[in-house]
């Protein structure tokens, strides 16, 4: 089986009856209650692919009205996971409801501006308009417990930042 056919399979099989949730879960507690935000799915993902030896990353993203580094209360974030297959580039979602799905690329700056470009047009129909900045960082897997102050602060915001327009 190929990654493509396995992501399938882990979204069918491991994934489908997940419920989002704003509650802060390692992994296997997720896997056990059945409820958790894009943090918590992305990190379950990320999980189960590498226990089927497929390289992924998660990543971070946020647009804010603030300038970068001063607060993230305002603040639009989502994560979400990637991984290649025969060249190609996918984007792995399962949080967000209209875009759940693996979804297929060219190459990663054109995922990972399609992934800005849908964060930039949920904010502007459901959050009343499209903040000025936006931030993209690729994290490392975190720990757990944690809390989610510590997820955003310790791994998100203090991963690898990533200029898209540089890609």
């Amino acid at each position: 089986m190929n990654n493509l056919e396995i992501a399938k399979d882990l979204m069918k099989e491991k994934i489908s009856d997940i419920k989002y949730g704003l509650v802060f879960n390692s992994p296997e507690q997720l896997l056990e209650n059945k409820i958790g935000d894009c943090f918590e799915q992305t990190e379950l993902a990320r999980h189960l692919f590498l226990k089927q030896n497929i390289p992924c990353d998660a990543y971070y993203i946020s647009h804010s009205n603030c300038d970068y580094g001063t607060t993230w209360h305002d603040a639009s974030m989502h994560t979400f996971l990637v991984f290649q297959n025969d060249g190609k580039f996918y984007w792995f979602e399962h949080a967000w409801g209209d875009e759940a799905g693996i979804h297929e690329f060219d190459s990663m700056k054109e995922l990972l501006f399609a992934v800005k470009k849908m964060c930039e047009d949920f904010d502007e129909k459901k959050r009343g308009g499209r903040k000025k900045n936006c931030v993209l960082f690729k994290y490392d897997t975190p720990k757990f417990p944690l809390s989610r102050d510590e997820f955003i602060n310790n791994y998100c915001v203090n991963g690898e930042f990533i200029d898209i327009e540089k890609l």
